[in-house]
């Protein structure tokens, strides 16, 4: 009952952006949200609203970005457009050239590495950050259950988790081979959960003493540093010093293949 056509306007203006700068992620997005409405959700009304701020938006950036490609095409019609065909990207052509299964998008970073040597210093080890993040989405589930976290924490989770879930499904190859662009799709919920909506809970919990929450801004703020000094080490600004090659390996994050791994940002 509190929303306003400001807040719709906003909401509207999100869900085209997001599409419009990567569809397929844009859709995941709202088919994760449309899932959450039919089982969580049961008035009508919040379907009528679902239709106006997230899935007219969506085909309206996927018809304006099908407009460009026309207009292109027409201008210049001796420019050929290429790309990755649906069966590949999904694995389901039995390719095996790549990957196996579904699994070696976890257990496998070797083919990125080995087959695009620039990427590979772009690849960084995340394991503690995935497991807690995990461990934490689990207990804010559970927490959901017994009525201790609102509902609105419940749906930011679920949809940008599930966006990721939902596009690895069905692009698996994509994201098997491409680990550095969609990594960061998975990280964003499961730092949300560790350093946000657990601290917040826990704090519910012990009458609001703020301990949890002072905890975690120190913690978020110290791996935040930590990100941007790894990410300095790899570009570092013009003139800046180098160690000596055997003294600057030892300094470098130790990377080892079949780990988890992301994009610093």
């Amino acid at each position: 009952g509190r929303r306003t056509l400001a807040l719709s306007i906003l909401q509207a203006t999100a869900a085209f952006l997001m599409t419009y700068m990567e569809y397929v992620a844009g859709l995941a997005f709202v088919f994760v949200m449309a899932a959450m409405l039919l089982v969580l959700e049961q008035q009508r009304g919040l379907w009528k609203r679902f239709l106006l701020v997230a899935l007219a938006p969506s085909l309206a950036a996927l018809a304006l970005y099908d407009l460009q490609l026309h207009g292109v095409a027409k201008r210049f019609p001796d420019v050929g457009v290429s790309g990755s065909a649906f069966m590949s990207r999904s694995g389901l052509d039995g390719e095996s050239l790549y990957y196996g299964d579904h699994l070696d998008i976890a257990r496998r970073r070797d083919v990125a590495r080995n087959n695009w040597q620039s990427n590979g210093p772009l690849l960084f080890r995340w394991e503690w950050v995935f497991i807690l993040g995990s461990i934490s989405m689990m207990a804010l589930m559970a927490a959901y259950v017994a009525g201790r976290l609102p509902r609105i924490a419940l749906e930011v989770l679920v949809s940008l988790a599930g966006a990721w879930l939902v596009y690895a499904a069905v692009f698996s190859q994509g994201v098997m081979i491409h680990p550095y662009l969609y990594d960061v799709m998975l990280f964003a919920p499961l730092s949300i959960a560790l350093f946000a909506f657990v601290p917040a809970l826990a704090e519910s919990l012990t009458r609001r003493t703020g301990a949890f929450l002072l905890v975690a801004l120190l913690c978020a703020f110290w791996y935040t540093l930590f990100e941007m000094r790894l990410y300095a080490l790899r570009y570092p600004k013009p003139g800046a010093k180098a160690a000596a090659p055997a003294q600057h390996s030892r300094c470098m994050p130790h990377r080892r293949l079949g780990s988890l791994d992301t994009v610093r940002t």
